[in-house]
């Protein structure tokens, strides 16, 4: 069995690749896609994702990291969780043999979403994944004729304060989740007043 887990470098996301090395026996790919041009909070996530990686494998057991990357013109917005669910589908579509799709979701993303009704990763997974023309898609080789796999959100129960608790120190030290850093010299650090960044403080024991 393999598992394809979402990566960002931030509590969720982290917490949930910890989550499934600790939890299942599957190969594990953990996938994490910057945006060109880089913003100072995704060099961040990639920082840390670079520094969090061997830490796991040490602590943990080993995984295969992929890095992937999308160039948009300066001034295009985009939807960043879709564009990285359509990675994993991509990654699902041309190999076959992933089983189960990992992500990080806290309760209280997920209550915020449920009444805007705003699209989040569990829509564009299932957009993706599910294609009418998965088929054809075989016929052209382009896809591999596999069943689809499952799509799992295991930290959706807990509120971000209980999944930085539940990191260990070393973890909550390099995982990222303010969301503008400070630029001192070529070093960014944590701004201490967004959300994310206050959020974190609370939950430190």
């Amino acid at each position: 069995m393999t598992a394809i887990v979402l990566w960002s470098g931030g509590v969720e996301s982290t917490w949930t690749l910890d989550h499934v090395l600790r939890a299942t026996d599957h190969d594990t790919i953990a996938l994490h896609v910057r945006k060109f041009p880089l913003n100072s909070a995704m060099q961040c996530d990639y920082r840390a994702v670079m520094q969090i990686a061997p830490y796991l494998r040490k602590t943990r057991r080993g995984f295969d990291l992929q890095l992937g990357s999308v160039q948009l013109p300066l001034g295009v917005s985009s939807e960043w969780q879709g564009i990285l669910a359509l990675m994993a589908a991509n990654i699902c579509l041309r190999r076959g043999d992933i089983t189960d799709i990992y992500f990080g979701e806290n309760v209280e993303e997920h209550e915020l979403n449920r009444p805007t009704g705003r699209t989040t990763m569990m829509h564009y997974l299932s957009a993706f994944l599910f294609l009418p023309e998965h088929d054809r898609l075989v016929e052209m080789d382009i896809a591999k004729a596999a069943p689809m796999p499952g799509v799992h959100r295991p930290g959706v129960d807990k509120r971000k304060k209980e999944l930085v608790r539940d990191l260990e120190p070393e973890l909550r030290e390099m995982v990222w989740s303010c969301q503008v850093p400070i630029a001192i010299g070529s070093v960014f650090r944590p701004c201490g007043s967004c959300f994310n960044c206050r959020l974190l403080t609370e939950a430190n024991p």
